[in-house]
């Protein structure tokens, strides 16, 4: 979301100053000593059972219906499955890795240990990776920003991909608004093939690519209509295949938000056949929305074209005044750290999605502070999303009887199940977790992250073949069992 093209010059300057490349160094995390509420040990993190590629859970042998809860009560029913996810990923800048612009490499890193992430969008400095036509790289910041961080991600088994904010001036039909030439629309796509080219020569093989980010508004370029976005995909295609890279997949449109631009620009987007038939999934944005129809538009579209929708960065829902809670992007506030909450439901419950990649981890509106690398109340929200849905988890049947008390489910690939409840009432809620399957749910792990309570053991009593929880106000609890 953020438009990269306002810090451009503090970044040469810093950049010309020094490229001060982190080093190795304790891997310590700023959590170590918090409870997150019992379970594994896995260095100190709880993550889930990560399974093999293509690893799902096995097809039930009958269908349960879910039924009706009481008003007291949370029905799961593993048995009734929606989308299959990849578990979860993010947006990441990479300057922080270079300690650029008062980031501290070393004090922020652990982040990619606490959180279990698999995929990671890369909001790279890509307008210097071609400044002039042929030239490349010339000021190296690709090399010592987004190739030593992706070699990084690498290392940990996290996919990376490349996202477009911005190219070079050359590209460009007018620089107010910034809006890439059409007869450039080839030179484009060759740039962002080199730059894959480029990456797999590093030993980071990308399979996915985009042709722009946001491409509705100038967050940093605009586009004049989706059918200059379709026509930038098929020049995109063309080049990436001249380039060797046919099996790279793109995704689109990417719009920055759920609306019903976004359903225009799909419908155009997938009317292509060529298009179509090179895109991994339907893609956009979660800010600026927060109705229901929004969200389902999109499912409805991805599902006609036999595609999954991938929620390319969930952020909050940025109203004009907040999401009722009269404030704007600050992952350091309670009120962010629970607008990301629910923007998490409502791309997983309301879209399907498949994919949700958090804005953002490091960079701006980052999950840490920059220069100590403290914990803010926002990556103890996405801790209850990344740390609880393994990839291959299917989002399973649940009905809650509260409504101000929202629910997820997911069964895992190893038969392992969560339940994540977002108590939306300022007051607190005590209900009982019933497996309509049968049976007496065996809890791994409970923690409840409410305001200025992070990560705490979870209240619960067993009791009847029935858990009972009881949920602070305003709170997010998961739990596997």
């Amino acid at each position: 979301m953020k438009n990269i093209a306002a810090i451009r010059l503090p970044l040469l300057a810093i950049f010309a100053m020094a490229l001060s490349l982190a080093s190795a160094c304790s891997d310590s995390s700023p959590l170590d000593g918090e409870n997150p509420g019992g379970g594994r040990d896995d260095g100190g993190v709880n993550k889930p059972y990560d399974p093999p590629d293509g690893v799902v859970p096995a097809e039930p042998e009958t269908i349960v219906e879910t039924g009706t809860p009481a008003g007291d009560e949370i029905l799961f029913n593993e048995t009734v499955r929606f989308q299959k996810l990849d578990g979860i990923g993010a947006n990441a800048y990479a300057f922080p890795f270079a300690n650029d612009l008062g980031w501290n490499w070393d004090a922020v890193k652990w982040v990619f240990d606490e959180l279990d992430l698999h995929y990671i969008r890369l909001a790279s400095w890509f307008e210097f990776w071609e400044p002039q036509k042929g030239v490349y790289d010339s000021s190296r910041i690709i090399e010592n920003h987004d190739v030593g961080f992706a070699k990084f991600l690498d290392e940990k088994g996290i996919d990376v991909e490349l996202g477009v904010w911005n190219v070079a001036d050359w590209m460009l039909a007018s620089t107010s608004p910034r809006r890439v030439a059409p007869s450039r629309y080839p030179d484009l796509g060759h740039s962002i093939a080199t730059y894959l080219t480029n990456m797999e020569e590093n030993g980071i093989p990308m399979s996915i690519t985009e042709v722009q980010n946001e491409p509705g508004i100038q967050a940093s370029l605009i586009y004049n209509s989706p059918e200059d976005v379709r026509d930038a995909a098929r020049a995109l295609i063309e080049q990436l295949d001249a380039e060797g890279h046919e099996d790279v997949m793109i995704h689109g449109p990417n719009w920055h938000a759920p609306n019903q631009a976004a359903a225009n620009a799909a419908e155009v987007w997938f009317a292509d056949d060529e298009v179509a038939a090179r895109t991994a999934a339907l893609s956009f944005h979660t800010w600026w929305e927060d109705s229901f129809e929004s969200f389902d538009r999109l499912r409805r579209i991805a599902e006609e074209n036999g595609k999954p929708v991938w929620a390319t960065e969930v952020g909050y829902c940025a109203l004009p005044n907040g999401c009722g809670n009269g404030h704007y992007l600050r992952p350091e506030t309670w009120e962010t750290a629970w607008d990301f909450a629910m923007s998490y439901y409502r791309a997983i419950a309301w879209s399907r999605a498949e994919r949700v990649y958090h804005w953002t981890v490091v960079g701006f509106d980052g999950l840490v502070d920059p220069g100590t690398g403290a914990a803010t109340p926002s990556l103890h929200v996405v801790k209850h999303f990344a740390n609880f849905i393994s990839p291959g988890s299917r989002l399973v049947d649940t009905a809650s009887g509260d409504a101000d008390v929202l629910s997820l489910g997911f069964l895992h690939p190893n038969g392992e199940r969560t339940l994540i409840l977002l108590n939306t009432a300022g007051q607190a809620k005590d209900l009982a977790l019933t497996d309509v399957v049968g049976g007496e749910p065996k809890v791994i792990e409970a923690i409840t992250t409410s305001r200025g309570n992070f990560e705490v053991e979870t209240e619960m009593l067993s009791s009847g073949g029935e858990l009972q929880v009881t949920l602070p106000p305003q709170s997010v609890t998961s739990i596997r069992f």
